[in-house]
């Protein structure tokens, strides 16, 4: 949870700062960021990898049928 009152000015900027999905991730968060470091240490370790995939280029389709793999079936 953030709590602001306790953040320093140079805390509440960063977090400001940082784009939406971080913001909320840090809000929805169970754990209590009470300084710039807690809110960078957690950004680090949680949040580095937040928008990656699994696949970064699509593996190749599959073929529909055999007829692409023996052309003379397909006559």
């Amino acid at each position: 949870m953030l709590d602001r009152a306790l953040l320093s000015p140079e805390a509440i900027a960063y977090f400001n700062a940082l784009p939406l999905d971080a913001q909320i991730a840090l809000e929805k968060s169970n754990t209590s960021f009470r300084s710039l470091d807690d809110i960078q240490d957690y950004q680090q370790r949680m949040l580095s990898h937040v928008n990656d995939v699994l696949y970064k280029q699509l593996p190749e389709p599959a073929i529909p049928s055999n007829a692409a793999l023996d052309p003379l079936d397909a006559d």
